[in-house]
């Protein structure tokens, strides 16, 4: 029998019965009109407005599609490198288009867009695997058009999880009526925290708590008494890349994501991703490791990239014996201090501000999920699964597999 509180997980309980009605009515109108009421004067401005036209990835050239973005906003996940890779690990380069605002030999803006398994012809925004990433953007006319592509796309959009004042954000909700429904949720935590490095984090301590930068001094101490204690910051060249990368992967096996199905020894399309990735990181002198060791057995690491005057965190991990340690946090410590002494200006921890990150800082981006539907039987089809599988998640109480990756590719939702 149906207990009272398992029929309240209904669809209304997922998007509420206001956005719901709202549903209804904008399918309702558009069947009876596919665009909203306009005077002449509105109707010539919108059929001259330009739009994002959908072009293969290979149309734009990796070093235009690159310089798109401000160099401020420009991050790893929104150059074509990471697309690339990302695209041809997970299986998905046949389907993988981009929108585009301009010529393609010279955009204005580029939405990279993978197309997902399914009847529905879902797409998601490569790149926003971990949410947080900007639309690579000139101007806000071309986010403007580039809005208007989307809307106009005929397939069922998930933009992840963008920065809450997303320019994007605006114009979809601005142009939306008649032609799909925006479905905006906000996050409850922020993505992406990060520090703003100057010199002054070439000693930590000045900037955390007193008693923080005695327990790790204290703990460090301990780990020097039981054996040869070392930090190893590499740049691994292209010929000793793999064997640093599968060191790093021994290293977050020993930890709890093994359990939880997020490591990359036990997710083997994300595992593929990063060995790729990690090797053209190595070929472009990108791709950094730190490792601290105990009698050369790593005690803790962390895999990122250096780009941009930015240290990006992508997968950290540390052997739970040694837990009363602190080896993630020691070696965390001694890694910011590396970045600072290197003369970087950020380092970003990526994925959720959790209590761990939340030690070294309060900055992050507030962030909120973003999906268009549009209305037609794909769009709907496509919205009606979503909220089914919304309830089925809360239902089984979060569930690992939702754990594994935002959207099953890329960066995990928290580090």
């Amino acid at each position: 029998m149906t207990s009272e509180r398992g029929r309240s997980r209904g669809p209304f309980s997922v998007l509420g019965p206001v956005a719901w009605r709202k549903v209804f009515f904008c399918w309702r109108g558009a069947m009876v009109a596919r665009t909203p009421a306009m005077t002449p004067q509105t109707d010539i401005a919108a059929m001259n407005a330009p739009v994002a036209k959908s072009v293969p990835l290979s149309a734009v050239p990796p070093e235009v599609w690159d310089a798109v973005a401000p160099g401020t906003s420009r991050s790893p996940m929104s150059l074509r490198l990471w697309v690339d890779c990302s695209a041809r690990a997970y299986g998905v380069a046949d389907g993988a288009r981009a929108l585009v605002v301009g010529d393609p030999a010279a955009p204005r803006a580029v939405l990279p867009l993978v197309r997902l398994p399914g009847l529905a012809g879902r797409h998601f925004f490569a790149g926003n695997e971990g949410g947080g990433v900007s639309v690579a953007c000139a101007d806000d006319d071309a986010m403007a058009a580039l809005a208007r592509g989307v809307l106009r796309f005929g397939y069922p959009v998930n933009l992840g999880h963008v920065p809450t004042g997303s320019r994007l954000r605006h114009h979809l909700e601005a142009g939306r009526p008649g032609r799909a429904v925006v479905v905006t949720k906000p996050l409850a935590t922020p993505l992406w925290p990060f520090i703003e490095l100057d010199a002054s984090w070439s000693d930590p301590a000045c900037h955390v708590p007193r008693s923080m930068t005695t327990s790790i001094r204290r703990r460090e101490r301990q780990l020097r008494a039981l054996g040869d204690l070392r930090l190893e910051f590499l740049t691994p060249t292209e010929n000793e890349v793999h064997a640093v990368v599968e060191r790093a992967v021994a290293v977050e096996a020993l930890g709890w994501k093994r359990a939880t199905g997020i490591a990359l020894a036990e997710d083997t399309r994300q595992a593929a991703f990063y060995r790729t990735y990690t090797r053209a990181l190595a070929r472009h002198g990108r791709l950094h490791v730190t490792f601290l060791t105990l009698d050369g057995a790593a005690l803790a690491m962390s895999l990122g990239e250096i780009h941009g005057g930015v240290y990006w965190a992508y997968k950290t991990g540390y052997a739970p014996e040694f837990r009363r340690y602190g080896p993630g946090i020691l070696m965390q410590y001694h890694l910011i201090r590396h970045c600072a002494e290197r003369g970087l200006n950020r380092f970003d921890f990526q994925g959720r501000q959790d209590g761990f990150k939340r030690t070294w800082t309060d900055k992050a981006i507030p962030a909120t999920s973003l999906r268009v539907y549009p209305l037609n039987p794909r769009g709907m089809a496509a919205m009606a699964a979503d909220a089914a599988g919304h309830v089925l998640a809360r239902g089984s109480g979060g569930g690992a597999e939702a754990a594994r990756t935002v959207a099953g590719t890329g960066v995990e939702a928290s580090s």
